[in-house]
């Protein structure tokens, strides 16, 4: 990572921040539609690829089932999509790189509605095969001292679309929200067979930022006593339009690739502030974390 890219995305965060405060979207009573416009147009916008649709509506799968409305809707653009209005269309969920549910402020109702229609995109049913590639990769991964169990989170989670939630105002500190994930997290594993791999992979509510445990951020089993595993960890951070910026570019770049294969990784990281991101996060003197027994 250069000096200047990471003082191109301290200074990404400060406009998005000046910007939307000139908006009002800080405010309470901002219309939902007004924040993913801003997401869309100012956030999104200037960062990713020319090769990534941006567009709302309802992902697909080849069963026929239908995910639940979905705010913003990153495809890549090589694949198909079914203009159902002028509004909203159609996404086959393997060419969708990732989603994201946009409050206008996120309580405990509207963060449990955005988790329920993250769960809706990642219960569809992904026909793309794990390749040798991917295979080779997880190997890599646990050669480079990762878990096994997180080797093979990282593998499940590469063909799925990467979800976040986004909303300018939330509580009014991370043990606030914490405490609203984990207990939608132990409510859903009460009634069903909770899969980690169709939570969110980073929730921002203001400036509190929910990261998940699964490679841009990691605690593994091993570092825990308790037989537990960290599904997130949950701060204070001064710029979450960086953080946020940094993940969905991670998270697009390993979709698109190029070539014959589909999964083909995109080493872009390199590029990337993340370790000053995550070093901001650990060293949080308000850190939290959601949990999930083993």
């Amino acid at each position: 990572m250069t000096t200047d890219l990471a003082n191109w995305f301290d200074n990404l965060d400060d406009v998005l921040q000046r910007q939307a405060e000139q908006a009002g979207l800080f405010d309470h009573g901002t219309i939902t539609g007004n924040v993913r416009e801003f997401l869309v147009h100012q956030v999104l916008a200037s960062f990713l690829p020319p090769a990534v649709h941006i567009g709302t509506g309802r992902l697909i799968d080849r069963h026929g089932t239908m995910s639940r409305q979905v705010d913003i809707v990153a495809s890549d653009s090589l694949f198909p999509r079914f203009s159902a209005s002028n509004i909203a269309s159609l996404y086959p969920i393997e060419g969708v790189v990732a989603a994201v549910e946009v409050k206008s402020s996120l309580d405990k109702a509207s963060l449990a509605s955005a988790l329920e229609n993250c769960w809706s995109i990642h219960t569809l049913k992904t026909e793309g095969a794990l390749t040798e590639r991917s295979e080779s990769l997880r190997a890599r991964r646990v050669a480079e001292g990762i878990s096994p169990e997180d080797a093979l989170i990282e593998q499940l989670n590469r063909p799925l679309p990467a979800t976040y939630i986004f909303s300018f105002r939330g509580p009014s500190n991370p043990a606030t929200l914490a405490e609203s994930i984990q207990e939608w997290i132990d409510e859903k594993a009460a009634s069903c067979a909770l899969k980690e791999v169709y939570l969110p992979r980073m929730i921002v509510a203001g400036k509190i930022v929910a990261v998940k445990n699964d490679g841009f951020f990691r605690m593994s089993y091993t570092e825990r006593s308790d037989n537990k595993k960290i599904l997130y960890v949950c701060a204070d951070l001064s710029k979450p339009f960086g953080i946020f910026a940094c993940h969905v570019i991670t998270a697009v770049c390993s979709r698109l690739g190029s070539g014959d294969s589909r999964w083909l990784q995109t080493e872009i990281s390199d590029y990337l502030p993340v370790a000053k991101y995550i070093c901001e996060l650990s060293n949080s003197r308000s850190i939290r974390w959601v949990e999930l027994n083993k």
